[in-house]
């Protein structure tokens, strides 16, 4: 048999129904939607069923026969050579001690096995530190990652590629497989991008300053995004007498705290707590209206916030996360200052807001970067070298 399929499991659970519904996140369907669009031949999406999950914000429902794709349900415990079916010709997989066996399986099987590493050793500390309850559960739970290091690099190593989305993994594995893909996620399509002349009617009100510079952050709001530190900044940016307007998009555990510590605090003239937006009709177009982006995020998680900023020429200014380094190093659209200082990113945001032709070129250079980064264009690059390495 030929083999023409790219068989895709990552870590995604689905809710699927008997009269053939599946709901899925709208996120990770329109990225194998992405890999159906490039791969030449089938794509079967292997992923878990969990009917506890599901019904929240951000997932849709799709009728199974109408995906442009195949579905297969398995349990982890049924991830064994068996996802490599006869007409497997690459296998796509995510990081994880549940997934660490597959390389050494299509290895003695000739089929190309890469691995999609997205959380660096630090992101999962610092994530898993925020997350935890207290100092033993944290401990355990640190001690854990710890011990899954060894088998989770030695999976690496066996695997044919890795496909890296963000700097840090891409880094961190430079010396356990050599064969890696730097990649940036998004879904920025190009009728996404900001059009030229309306980003340069923008920056001409930015150089007049006679209007409020326009900060916003959005995502959700939970501790790993530092969203509370935002009315630090806040309090800073009013003491030092700046012009300005801050927006904060989202929805999450933290969002009760948010509005009241703004009222609280009579910040409510110069903070705005939003609802969520849909993504492409509402929130991209409103973003494409701001001038700096605040990212107080402490963990480097590689966010596809980051390229879906800059695609509305809008730079950013945060806290040196891994993730958010490595993107002002390729992009040169934006700044960072130590992680946990609400108060130096408040003196970057002065700063900037007396340099605003600094602020300009960075808009400029943000859309030029991704531009260069959009979905397709992204997804296109991935899928290439998975059939370079499947020979298809």
């Amino acid at each position: 048999m030929t083999r023409h399929c790219l068989a895709v499991v990552l870590h995604c659970p689905v809710v699927s129904s008997r009269d053939g519904i599946v709901e899925v996140s709208a996120k990770f369907l329109e990225e194998v939607e992405r890999y159906a669009k490039f791969w030449p031949g089938t794509v079967r999406l292997i992923a878990y069923e969990d009917s506890n999950w599901g019904t929240s914000f951000g997932t849709v429902k799709r009728e199974i026969a109408s995906l442009p794709f195949e579905l297969v349900i398995r349990s982890h415990d049924e991830l064994d050579a068996g996802v490599f079916a006869d007409d497997v010709a690459a296998l796509l997989c995510g990081v994880g001690h549940r997934y660490n066996h597959l390389a050494a399986i299509g290895r003695d099987l000739g089929v190309p096995v890469v691995y999609v590493a997205e959380w660096s050793r630090r992101t999962q500390n610092v994530i898993t530190a925020i997350d935890s309850p207290n100092n033993f559960v944290k401990a355990r739970r640190l001690f854990w990652l710890w011990r899954q290091r060894r088998s989770i690099h030695k999976s690496l190593a066996a695997a044919a590629a890795l496909q890296c989305n963000g700097t840090p993994t891409f880094d961190e594995y430079a010396k356990v497989n050599q064969h890696r893909l730097l990649y940036f996620d998004n879904r920025i399509t190009d009728d996404l991008l900001i059009d030229p002349s309306a980003l340069d009617v923008r920056l001409a009100k930015l150089a007049a300053a006679t209007d409020p510079l326009q900060l916003v952050f959005t995502g959700r709001l939970t501790p790993t995004k530092g969203v509370l530190d935002l009315l630090q900044v806040v309090k800073e940016l009013r003491k030092a007498d700046v012009g300005f307007e801050l927006s904060i998009v989202g929805a999450g555990d933290l969002a009760d705290a948010l509005h009241a510590q703004v009222v609280s605090n009579g910040l409510d003239h110069f903070v705005k707590v939003l609802a969520p937006k849909e993504f492409r009709t509402e929130l991209i177009p409103f973003v494409q209206q701001m001038d700096l982006f605040v990212c107080p995020h402490p963990q480097g998680d590689p966010s596809c916030t980051y390229i879906e900023t800059l695609a509305c020429g809008v730079p950013i200014v945060g806290y040196a996360n891994e993730a958010l380094e490595g993107v002002v190093r390729h992009s040169h659209a934006g700044w960072h200052v130590p992680l946990g200082r609400p108060n130096a990113l408040a003196a970057e945001i002065v700063r900037l807001a007396h340099h605003r032709g600094e602020l300009a070129a960075a808009s400029v250079q943000a859309l030029e970067f991704a531009s260069r980064h959009t979905f397709d264009l992204t997804y296109g690059r991935r899928v290439d070298q998975l059939r370079e390495l499947a020979g298809v």
